[in-house]
């Protein structure tokens, strides 16, 4: 039985009853859950969720496990890695983060890589006229992910996401704004990065091969 436990939610609110409730579904159709102590980090979840969820349903080799920034801490993404689960989720702005995007933003002023048109369109955007929706642009690069126990190296899909709505609300809110994200992206402010990451096939230390994610499934922005 999970145990209640005073501690600090999600709305700002101090020294309330608690417990976290995992859930995973498939569509509209609830697949698991599990109830877990009040008061603690949700990172874990995702790695026993999915591990127990395995031991009593076969998991298709082709499911794509969806998940916030919790899903991707160096932990699960090794062991999902290990496990051939592919997964997508938006990566938090780590150190690692910052530093892949700086090598993207210079690769990209240096014409080694190029911005991408993404035609995704939100069901809420998908009703305004087409000049009054917002345009993404994505740039992918590929990110190695290092299992230093078992010697292996997993070539991630990194992509980030540019948003016109987001470079036109940091312009209207004046130049604070902007500073800050300039120091947040280490570029102009229309790069608000984010990212999406399907696992990938393993390979050998030092390979350089791509990642062979799922063909033809869709990659929403997150930004």
């Amino acid at each position: 039985m999970p145990l209640l436990v005073e501690g600090y939610n999600k709305d700002g609110q101090r020294n309330k009853v608690q417990l976290v409730l995992s859930l995973i579904t498939s569509g509209r159709v609830p697949l698991w859950y599990r109830p877990w102590d009040g008061n603690q980090t949700d990172n874990p979840v995702y790695l026993a969720d999915m591990t127990a969820l395995r031991e009593t349903l076969l998991a298709t080799s082709n499911a794509i496990l969806i998940g916030d920034r919790k899903l991707c801490n160096a932990e699960t993404m090794v062991t999902f890695c290990r496990q051939k689960q592919l997964f997508i989720g938006a990566h938090p702005w780590t150190e690692t983060a910052k530093a892949v995007w700086q090598d993207t933003w210079q690769a990209l002023q240096a014409g080694r890589l190029t911005w991408s048109e993404s035609d995704y369109v939100s069901r809420n955007n998908a009703r305004k006229p087409p000049e009054k929706r917002p345009r993404y642009q994505v740039c992918e690069v590929v990110h190695e992910l290092r299992d230093e126990k078992h010697g292996s190296v997993y070539p991630l899909r990194w992509v980030f996401i540019r948003s016109s709505d987001k470079a036109q609300q940091i312009a209207n809110n004046g130049p604070k704004p902007y500073k800050r994200a300039k120091r947040r992206c280490g570029a102009l402010p229309v790069c608000w990065a984010s990212m999406t990451i399907p696992a990938a096939r393993p390979s050998k230390r030092g390979s350089r091969r791509r990642c062979e994610g799922p063909r033809g499934s869709d990659i929403s922005p997150t930004c």
